[in-house]
Order: C-alpha cells, then sequence, then structure tokens
C-alpha cells in the first residue's frame, strides 16, 4: 500500500495536521513548521536576535518526528497527535529509557510562551 501500512498513513495524517502551525518556546522563540516533502518540513526558528531553519522527518518505523539532519532530537508522533497544543522533543539518546524528560517543549501559537508559567 501507498504510504506504508493504514495505521502508519492514519498517523502521518495525524501528525501532519497537529505540526504544520507556528509553535513558541519557553525563552519566546517560535517555531513555523512547514512541509517540504513527503514526510518532511522545514522549521524556521526565530527569536529577537537571529533566525533558523531546521529539517524535520518522519519516520514511519519508529513513529517518530526527527529534528535535523543528524537526528539529535525526536518527538513521538502519537503523543503529539493526542496532545496537540503541545510538542515535547527529547534526545536521541534518551530514546531506550522509561522515564525521560523533554529536552524542549514547544507551546502551540506565538502567545503562547508569553502565558507559560516560568521554570515548566
Amino acid at each position: 500500500p501507498r504510504g506504508g501500512p493504514p495505521a502508519d498513513e492514519a498517523l502521518f495524517k495525524a501528525i501532519v495536521q497537529t505540526i504544520e502551525h507556528t509553535w513558541a518556546g519557553k525563552e519566546g522563540e517560535t517555531y513555523t513548521v512547514v512541509a517540504s516533502g513527503p514526510q518532511a518540513w522545514t522549521c524556521a526558528r526565530k527569536d529577537a536576535k537571529s533566525s533558523k531553519k531546521f529539517s524535520l522527518s518522519f519516520d514511519s518505523s519508529s513513529g517518530r518526528v526527527w529534528w535535523g539532519l543528524a537526528g539529535a532530537l525526536y518527538l513521538e508522533a502519537a503523543e503529539c497527535v493526542a496532545k496537540p497544543d503541545r510538542l515535547l522533543w527529547y534526545a536521541a539518546q534518551d530514546g531506550g529509557r522509561r522515564r525521560r524528560r523533554p529536552r524542549f517543549v514547544w507551546r502551540r501559537g506565538a502567545a503562547a510562551a508569553a502565558a507559560e508559567p516560568a521554570g515548566e
């Protein structure tokens, strides 16, 4: 089947609807995610001082979206679809741990960071 098994296809469609937005980090920076190809996105990070672009890609075998060409960070697609108001980014080396803490949390919408309590 095109795009993998139906479950993978459904997860991918859900992740597309969830991820393609503008997100806010806890330092007030924004991340705008737009499609750049099949199962891939470009993420534009912008703060008061600079801007930078990153690649994001979906891996259907792991159910993860990977950040950057080296895959240093990832998010669990099912987790972000279940809670679409935030994206939790984990370090690749944390992948096998049961209790892991996200390295970065993005909240949906540019105003989200301003409303976020400090220390979260």
